[in-house]
């Protein structure tokens, strides 16, 4: 849809629901990998995987080249496998836990994508799930910076994924910051005085962080570097920020100092926007 120019929110088309999502459509495991029993995982999992080889094979990264145990994967993801967990809790309620699917078990968990990963390629260094809402994909690439010098590792995996239910756009939804479906384009409207409200999308991405040292030694093609990174937190409501911005500020400063460098080095600014009048700073 981004390369089209196109937008992929619309009405719901995978379960009854009348609100907006982003939806993947016609999407299939075996155009990355042809073994059937891919198709068989969450589809968190598969997303996760996807994105993965993409990036893999944009890397031009050869895993079998790297000490196994010098490689780690970081996934961070909003609701993780909501649709497998859906179903078990759904033949809990109305029959009972005889009917519940074994096989479902192990991709309910929210680490399920990072497992996959770690026995598809071998991986055998520290490999997490972090569950931090929409903004899990920067959490997940400040864990990796310290998980760099933690643990000495010269390659990370950083996945962000998400796939989207019923049961999760109804919590959503019980906190009323969705935007309703009124037809009125997109639906989500960042830094507009008529937002709305926020949309679930689902899809994954897949970055590799190495060492400078890593990338120089196998040439790699380099994208950019990270200089500064840093996080914080409001200590003020569920699903809400404070108004006056100060956790968000606390951030920039901690990232701008670790980098050292000043406002006036700063020429672009990717802002996480949700659509939600409090929350877009």
């Amino acid at each position: 849809g981004l390369i089209e120019g196109k937008s992929f929110i619309r009405s719901v088309n995978k379960y009854n629901y009348p609100r907006l999502a982003g939806e993947i459509p016609d999407f299939n495991i075996k155009s990355f990998v042809k073994d059937s029993k891919y198709s068989r995982l969450s589809n968190v999992t598969q997303y996760s995987l996807a994105s993965t080889i993409l990036a893999v094979s944009d890397a031009a990264i050869g895993f079998k080249k790297i000490s196994s145990d010098k490689i780690g994967i970081i996934l961070g993801t909003a609701s993780g496998p909501g649709l497998t967990t859906e179903r078990i809790c759904d033949s809990l309620i109305e029959v009972g836990k005889a009917s519940v699917k074994p096989i479902l078990f192990p991709e309910s968990v929210f680490n399920a994508p990072v497992s996959l990963i770690s026995i598809f390629y071998g991986i055998k260094g520290p490999c997490i799930a972090l569950p931090m809402g929409h903004a899990s994909g920067v959490y997940s690439i400040n864990a990796a910076m310290n998980y760099f010098n933690s643990y000495d590792l010269d390659c990370i995996l950083v996945i962000a994924s998400d796939e989207i239910c019923k049961s999760v756009h109804e919590a959503y939804d019980y906190l009323k910051v969705l935007s309703p479906n009124d037809n009125q384009g997109e639906g989500i409207k960042p830094f507009d005085r008529k937002a709305n409200g926020t949309v679930l999308s689902e899809g994954s991405v897949a970055i590799i962080l190495e060492t400078e040292t890593s990338a120089l030694k196998r040439e790699a093609k380099v994208y950019a570097e990270i200089a500064g990174c840093a996080m914080s937190s409001d200590a003020y409501k569920i699903a809400d920020n404070n108004p006056d911005g100060s956790g968000l500020c606390r951030a920039i400063k901690n990232a701008m100092q670790q980098a050292e460098i000043s406002a006036e080095n700063i020429d672009y600014i990717a802002a996480s926007a949700s659509g939600i009048k409090n929350q877009d700073m």
